[in-house]
């Protein structure tokens, strides 16, 4: 699944292989673009991506909510990255985290841990 970004054109992926392998360094969310086919690493990573002002969500390696500021025009994180939500449900099998960024900033997840059996609700 990717995460469009705004400007309509770029966006977000996780690309990778379902192994356990930690030497795998291809494995990671990746920014792509519907007018090229360039696919640039912008941080290795087990999980799906969300993104709103600047800041990249994803699941770390141990399985918490994590955000870093992010510079997509030059494909790089800036600064270090901070938990936003520990305990935070997580299919290992497919590697995605229960959890969404709106465009305004607000972030909801489930502390569910099978998500198959979960719903995000209102």
């Amino acid at each position: 699944m990717a995460f469009f970004l705004p400007d309509g054109n770029h966006f977000l992926y996780w690309a990778g292989q379902f192994t356990n392998t930690s030497e795998d360094r291809t494995i990671g969310i990746y920014l792509g673009s519907l007018s090229g086919r360039d696919k640039k690493l912008l941080i290795p990573a087990r999980s799906n991506p969300a993104y709103t002002d600047g800041h990249l969500f994803y699941m770390s390696e141990q399985q918490t909510l994590t955000s870093v500021l992010v510079d997509l025009s030059k494909v790089r994180v800036l600064g270090e990255p901070r938990i936003v939500g520990a305990g935070v449900g997580f299919q290992p099998s497919t590697y995605w985290g229960l959890f969404a960024v709106s465009e305004s900033g607000t972030v909801v997840y489930s502390t569910a841990t099978r998500g198959t059996l979960s719903a995000l609700t209102w």
